[in-house]
């Protein structure tokens, strides 16, 4: 299971999504990446879906493969 903070409750509520659902609910924010692309980061973030979306966010102006790129200077979360 992928955890999944709760956006409008910033108390420390979680949900537990699975890979699959974590996966979907990427591809439908991030259109541009593709399922492998999108598992990598969810991966390198282990499973963190609000870790793997901010760092998503903050390269919006940048390509997949830029974004992928960039996670060799990130630290890999739950490795």
């Amino acid at each position: 299971y992928f955890r999944f903070l709760n956006p409008n409750n910033q108390s420390t509520t979680t949900m537990s999504l699975s890979y699959e659902e974590a996966l979907e609910t990427l591809q439908s924010m991030f259109s541009g990446y593709t399922p492998q692309q999108l598992d990598t980061l969810l991966r390198h973030h282990g499973g963190h879906m609000e870790h793997t979306v901010e760092t998503m966010l903050a390269y919006v102006d940048r390509s997949p493969e830029e974004v992928l790129e960039k996670l060799k200077d990130l630290p890999a979360e739950g490795v």
